[in-house]
């Protein structure tokens, strides 16, 4: 029998790291795509796991998903339950039947298991987002594996999410302030004053989006 490919999704760690990218809505369609790119492509993806609060699983966002491919995985986050329950899902991988797994988080907890898996002979995909971390936040997981991988470790392929197509992005537009008139009545009679401030107008105008209308007494 061909060993294939299993997926497992963080779905909250996706749905935050997602909209840090600029993307309101992931679209798991384009997503199914691009992690059918991921690895080999010639072993066939088997299962695809992802975790999601009940108010969403159990709604239109959920059934939408599941119509996508994916097993959805009613749990909540209280308590880190739903990374516990990916956790025990991704350690009962059977070597016999699958020779990838690919995993989309930024949560380091799931470190010790994807090492534990690699170790039965497994190929394992993280993709995770490569943002900045402050100094006094908590290291992504993809931060620790670099760290390691200078160390010796060469287990885990890294891959980072912001390569992946997750859906449109949103585009960020000034908002539109409301029409008004503002008069501004200047007490100067020297012109070089005069000419300098109308400069300085006119620098504002392609921001503010404004109409001049000058006046001489």
């Amino acid at each position: 029998m061909d060993r294939g490919r299993d997926v497992f999704i963080d779905g909250p760690s996706l749905y935050h790291s997602a909209k840090a990218l600029g993307i309101k809505k992931v679209d798991y369609g384009a997503l199914r795509g691009s992690l059918r790119t991921i690895g080999d492509n010639s072993r066939r993806i088997q299962k695809m796991w992802i975790t999601l609060p009940p108010e969403l699983a159990e709604g239109s966002r959920g059934k939408e998903i599941r119509a996508a491919g994916f097993n959805v995985i009613s749990v909540s986050t209280k308590d880190s339950a739903d990374d516990r329950q990916l956790i025990s899902r991704i350690e009962s991988t059977d070597h016999q039947r699958i020779a990838e797994i690919i995993v989309i988080t930024a949560d380091k907890d799931f470190l010790p298991v994807l090492y534990k898996i690699a170790d039965r002979n497994i190929v394992v995909y993280l993709v995770v987002p490569r943002f900045a971390v402050a100094p006094d936040q908590t290291p992504l997981v993809g931060d620790i594996i670099r760290t390691e991988a200078r160390e010796g470790h060469r287990k885990i392929c890294l891959l980072n999410l912001a390569d992946l197509n997750l859906g449109k992005k949103e585009e960020k537009t000034n908002p539109r302030l409301p029409d008004m008139e503002i008069n501004i009545r200047v007490y100067e009679s020297d012109p070089r004053v005069l000419e300098r401030l109308k400069e300085a107008i006119e620098d504002l105008k392609p921001l503010l989006r404004i109409e001049t209308r000058y006046k001489v007494n």
